[in-house]
């Protein structure tokens, strides 16, 4: 059951509050009167302070719910219920782009493509760039393909910190690198960049070429 329109809250109240599609537990830490009107500032218990909202008077109703054990009960398992559809979707799509995959793979191998095979071996040096531009159509085509299927803010944030909620025995300073970590990417689309501007092959050339021009042409040896 709803809250009266009209029930007044005081700092340190407990309350479900509505944060996205779902109801979290959440405290009052901060009450103020705005423009006539009773604003509250509510915490999310577990969550880093940057999901705290201010929440009006006039919007209680919808956004409120009192702190019973059938509430709670309630309101875990719409959460529950909603991740376990999310995993099935996305299992489901794993299955469909492997069938998709090996339809396209078995179609693709001709006469053609094996009789290319026998010709001869290209040398180290073009075999190994050959594998680091494999790589980086990879890893644009999968950067290309999260992005496509981002999820809204709003929606992730709740289900993420309801699962970090679950992990008690992590450390809370574990918590809040996961916590900066998922608002760093969500919220502010920071990724790192794939594939990365120097790679690993670039690095080991420019490396030799150092090492020649400062100590001769000699062997050098690389663990």
């Amino acid at each position: 059951m709803a809250p009266r329109k009209d029930h007044k809250y005081e700092v340190n109240d407990k309350v479900l509050c509505k944060h996205g599609l779902y109801f979290y537990e959440a405290k009052i830490i901060e009450v103020e009167e705005v423009d006539g009107e009773m604003v509250y500032m509510v915490h999310y218990q577990g969550w880093h302070k940057r999901y705290d909202e201010r929440i009006r008077q006039s919007q209680c109703p919808d956004y409120f719910l009192p702190l019973t054990e059938a509430n709670i009960a309630k309101a875990k398992a719409d959460i529950q219920e909603a991740t376990s559809a999310k995993t099935k979707r996305k299992r489901a799509k794993l299955e469909d782009d492997d069938a998709r995959k090996s339809e396209t793979g078995s179609r693709a191998s001709t006469p053609s493509d094996r009789a290319g095979s026998s010709s001869h071996a290209p040398s180290t040096h073009s075999d190994r760039r050959g594998n680091i531009t494999k790589h980086e159509n990879t890893s644009r085509k999968a950067a290309g393909d999260a992005g496509a299927t981002r999820i809204p803010a709003d929606q992730l944030a709740p289900e993420v910190d309801a699962q970090l909620e679950q992990l008690s025995n992590l450390p809370k300073s574990i918590k809040n690198i996961l916590v900066n970590e998922h608002d760093a990417v969500v919220n502010h689309g920071k990724l790192a960049n794939l594939p990365a501007r120097v790679t690993v092959y670039d690095f080991v050339e420019k490396y030799v070429e150092f090492t020649k021009a400062h100590y001769g042409d000699k062997s050098i040896e690389i663990d």
